[in-house]
């Protein structure tokens, strides 16, 4: 699995399909080309969190976040 930098994100189309996998305390990104961005949602205010899900299809419980 290979993970992301952070400004390897801004370099994707946002119409593309990006998955969020909600687990624990941790989003993971998973971009369609099988990259990985792995992000601990404590290190983010919750307005980016939730425009960082609002362009991902969401697999996970959101009402941890």
């Amino acid at each position: 699995m290979a993970f992301l930098q952070a400004t390897d994100r801004d370099s994707f189309n946002p119409s593309e399909n990006l998955l969020a996998v909600l687990s624990g305390d941790s989003i993971y990104i998973v971009y369609p080309n099988g990259k990985v961005e792995a992000i601990a949602s404590q290190f983010l205010e919750r307005s980016r969190i939730k425009n960082l899900l609002h362009r991902c299809q969401v697999w996970g419980d959101l009402a941890a976040f």
